[in-house]
C-alpha cells in the first residue's frame, strides 16, 4: 500500500480544509524524504481543492512552499480550486506569486476574489481551458474592488488562445479587451445589467450562454428597456453571435440582452415567479427557437390567453417542454380537465410536440 496506494488516494483529487489536512498531505507527498517515492506520488497528483474557512499566514506559508517546491514537478496537476481565495492570498502574498508560476493548470476556480486574485490572474503562466471566477461576495466587498480587478475579459488574456469556458459572478466587462476565439461556453451571474455587447465582441464563437440574477439590483422597467435598446443598436452596428445554440436563464435577462441572433434551444424561467407574457413574446420573436423549455411558476399560467398566444410566435418551434410548478395557493381551484384542454390548445397553436 505504501508503494502502490498513492494512485488510489490521489485519483479523485485532494481536498484540504484544515491545518491538519494540510500537514498530513505534506507529510504524505514528502514521503519521509524518499525522493523516488515523492516523485512517484507527484505523478498521480492532478486536482487540488482548498477550502479553508479561516485562512492563516501559517497555512498560506506552507501552501506557498508546496507550490514553489513540489507542484512544479507535478506534470499532471491541471485543476486548482481555491475557496475564499482573496483572504488566503492576503494572509501571505508570496502564495499568489508561487501559484502564478505554475504552467500546467488547465482549470482554475477562485471564489470570493479581489485585488490579490487579480494580480495572480494577470501573472498566471498556465494556459487555462476553463475558468470559474467569483469576485467579492455581492454585498460589500465586490463594490470596493476596482473595476480593472474584476473584469475577467482583461484578467484572463494570458489564456486568450486556449480558454474555452468561463463562469463568472459579480464581474464587470470592458469594450476594449482581447478576443477569445475558442470560448464556446459562458455563464454570467449576480451582475448589474451586463453590457452583453462586450461579451459578443470578446467571445464571438459562443455556443452556450447562461445568465442568472443579471437584471440589476432594484432597477426599474425603464432601465431594462434602455439597456435592451442600447444592446440591439450595438448589434445592428457591430454584429451579433452567429453560432449561439443554447440559452439558459430568465425571460427578463434575455429580454434586456436584446439578442437579435437565432438561438435554436432556450430554457427559460420567470423572475419573481411572475408570468411576463409581453417579454416572453418579444424574446420568442427575437431568437426563433426550435426547442423551447419553459419553467412555469404556477399551473394557472397554462390557462392564460396571452401565454397561449405568445407560443404561436416562433414559427420554427419543434419541441415545447413545459415544466410546471404547482402553486398550492393559486392553483388550488384549478380543474384537471381545464389544464388538459389548455395543453391540447397549446399543442395545436404551437405546431410543436409538447413534453411534460
Amino acid at each position: 500500500m505504501n508503494s502502490e496506494g498513492a494512485k488510489y488516494l490521489l485519483k479523485d483529487g485532494v481536498s484540504l480544509g484544515s491545518e491538519t489536512d494540510l500537514v498530513s498531505f505534506m507529510y504524505f507527498m514528502m514521503a519521509r524524504g524518499h525522493l523516488d517515492d515523492t516523485i512517484r506520488r507527484i505523478s498521480f497528483f492532478e486536482n487540488l481543492s482548498l477550502h479553508f474557512d479561516t485562512p492563516s499566514q501559517d497555512i498560506a506559508g506552507v501552501l506557498a512552499e508546496f507550490f514553489e517546491k513540489i507542484a512544479p514537478a507535478a506534470l499532471n496537476f491541471t485543476s486548482l480550486d481555491i475557496h475564499t481565495a482573496e483572504a488566503l492570498l492576503v494572509s501571505y502574498p508570496p502564495l499568489g506569486t508561487a501559484i502564478a508560476k505554475l504552467t500546467t493548470l488547465e482549470a482554475l476556480e477562485l471564489s470570493f476574489g479581489g485585488e490579490h486574485c487579480a494580480v495572480l490572474l494577470r501573472n498566471l503562466q498556465s494556459k487555462l481551458v476553463t475558468a470559474n471566477i467569483t469576485f467579492g461576495d455581492g454585498e460589500r466587498e465586490d463594490e470596493e474592488i476596482p473595476r480593472r480587478d474584476r473584469d475577467p475579459i482583461l484578467l484572463l488574456q494570458g489564456s486568450q488562445s486556449t480558454l474555452e469556458s468561463l463562469d463568472t459572478s459579480f464581474a464587470v466587462s470592458s469594450p476594449d479587451g482581447p478576443c477569445y476565439a475558442n470560448v464556446t461556453s459562458l455563464s454570467l451571474s449576480y451582475m448589474d445589467l451586463p453590457d452583453i455587447e462586450d461579451y459578443i465582441r470578446a467571445f464571438p464563437n459562443l455556443r452556450s450562454l447562461s445568465a442568472f440574477e443579471c437584471s440589476g439590483y432594484g432597477d426599474d422597467p425603464e432601465t431594462w428597456a434602455d439597456r435592451r435598446e442600447m444592446s440591439m443598436l450595438s448589434q445592428l452596428e457591430f454584429g451579433t453571435w452567429r453560432s449561439l445554440h443554447h440559452y439558459w436563464g430568465s425571460v427578463l435577462i434575455l429580454w434586456t440582452f436584446g439578442l437579435t441572433c437565432r438561438i435554436p434551444s432556450i430554457e427559460i424561467d420567470f423572475d419573481d415567479h411572475e408570468l411576463d407574457v409581453e417579454k416572453l413574446e418579444d424574446v420568442l420573436r427575437d431568437v426563433h427557437p426550435s426547442h423551447l423549455v419553459l419553467k412555469l411558476p404556477e399551473a394557472s399560467c397554462l390557462l392564460d390567453h396571452g401565454f397561449r398566444s405568445a407560443l404561436r410566435v416562433p414559427e420554427d418551434l419543434q419541441v415545447l417542454d413545459l415544466r410546471v410548478t404547482f402553486n398550492p395557493y393559486k392553483d388550488s381551484t384549478l380543474l384537471t380537465g381545464d389544464l388538459l384542454d389548455s395543453l391540447v390548445d397549446i399543442a395545436r397553436a404551437s405546431s410543436a410536440s409538447v413534453a411534460n
